[in-house]
């Protein structure tokens, strides 16, 4: 399979435009992290959660509109995931700079998605098939939302005096390290199955 064999199919749909879209929040969203890193302020916190909504709810629009329009794409099968890798790389990476997200956590994180690319580039150019998405990653990202949203809180939360258990944005980072841990496994073991028993696909 060539990279053009991915543009012969449908380009053009609304899933598509949401997924290539998605990524350009991220300048605002890192933009709005710095002030907000510098002041606190409530109205700065709201513009952040505005933004964090917009990309959530971009990343369940995308696919839900391709299966209910039948938009579904090879193209769209490649954009949503690496627009995907692009936020929660980029979200990860403002957290570590501004709101003490563990560092070893994300250097785990951005290890996984290269392996991913990896075996991803040579299913895609030498066994012409496309990785498939699995539980593991929708946890993935669900816990990625979760993880930016806590984070950005935890001033707030510090302020308000709130109940200890929600001043440890902690415990998403470690429930978002177990599923990568376990998303890694799920991804090697089918990744494995197409590779070495190609016969069984």
């Amino acid at each position: 399979m060539q990279l053009a064999d991915v543009f012969k199919d449908r380009v053009f749909t609304l899933s598509n435009l949401l997924s290539f879209l998605r990524p350009f929040l991220l300048p605002p969203f890192l933009y709005y992290s710095k002030i907000y890193h510098l002041d606190y302020s409530p109205t700065t916190l709201v513009i952040l959660l505005i933004i964090v909504f917009l990309a959530t709810i971009s990343d369940f629009l995308d696919g839900y509109l391709a299966r209910r329009w039948k938009q579904e794409s090879r193209l769209g099968r490649y954009l949503d995931p690496v627009s995907d890798k692009i936020v929660t790389t980029g979200a990860l990476a403002t957290l570590v700079a501004y709101f003490d997200f563990p560092f070893w956590i994300f250097i785990v994180y951005l290890l996984r998605e290269a392996g991913g690319i990896w075996v991803g580039y040579f299913l895609f150019y030498r066994r012409n098939q496309q990785g498939k998405p699995n539980s593991w990653g929708k946890w993935g990202m669900g816990l990625a939302s979760l993880n930016v949203l806590w984070y950005i809180l935890k001033p707030q939360l510090l302020i308000w005096d709130a109940p200890a258990f929600f001043q440890y944005p902690e415990i998403a980072a470690y429930a978002f390290l177990f599923v990568l841990a376990g998303g890694a496994i799920a991804y090697a073991r089918q990744y494995g199955r197409i590779i070495f028993h190609p016969e069984k696909q």
